[in-house]
């Protein structure tokens, strides 16, 4: 991945061809925090990628600012936690009134999700973003939108970094997803 010009050093983007870009953020002097800044420059990259109606792959770890409220008990106590949470959005929404968030700063707060494409969700069973995983595969489903949703059990924030048997499936499961989603088969 290469530094594209025009985004902060700490943004690494690629754009592999019209439909698909790769970005990664690298701040974590600041956990990660999506700036005010940030998310324009995300807003822009997905604006300028030419969409397929087909395919919606997205790998984000948190859709909903209302998730630093979550009293889940077995939820965000590894990984990412409340605090974190918190710390990340607050960076992110600054002074926003909460109840004014729109869906571009906290995608589920958008209220029509029909004509989106087959959604593939995965999640830790104890990652702190497991209620809002799981509301969002709702959502999609009762809007007509296909879903396929996988929970992997004891799977906190972050698994897949490990080495470990729950972290290989899921990223086994991942890629199927997304060759069958591009290609049309599993092989």
């Amino acid at each position: 991945m290469t530094f594209d010009a025009g985004f902060p050093e700490h943004v690494l983007y690629e754009r592999l061809d019209s439909h698909i870009g790769l970005v990664m953020l690298n701040r974590p002097e600041k956990r990660n925090a999506i700036s005010p800044d940030i998310a324009s420059m995300l807003e822009l990259i997905v604006e300028t990628t030419d969409p397929d109606p087909e395919i919606r792959v997205m790998i984000i770890k948190s859709c909903d600012h209302r998730s630093v409220d979550s009293d889940h008990p077995h939820t965000g106590h590894f990984g990412w936690t409340r605090e974190h949470n918190r710390f990340g959005w607050d960076a992110m929404l600054g002074d926003m009134d909460r109840a004014a968030v729109p869906p571009h700063a906290s995608a589920a707060r958008a209220t029509d999700l029909s004509g989106l494409p087959a959604t593939f969700i995965h999640i830790g069973a104890i990652d702190l973003f497991l209620e809002e995983s799981l509301d969002h595969a709702r959502r999609l489903t009762r809007a007509g939108v296909a879903v396929e949703l996988h929970v992997w059990p004891g799977a906190f924030h972050a698994f897949g970094a490990y080495d470990t048997h729950v972290s290989h499936e899921a990223r086994r499961v991942a890629r199927t997803a997304i060759k069958r989603a591009l290609h049309g088969d599993a092989k």
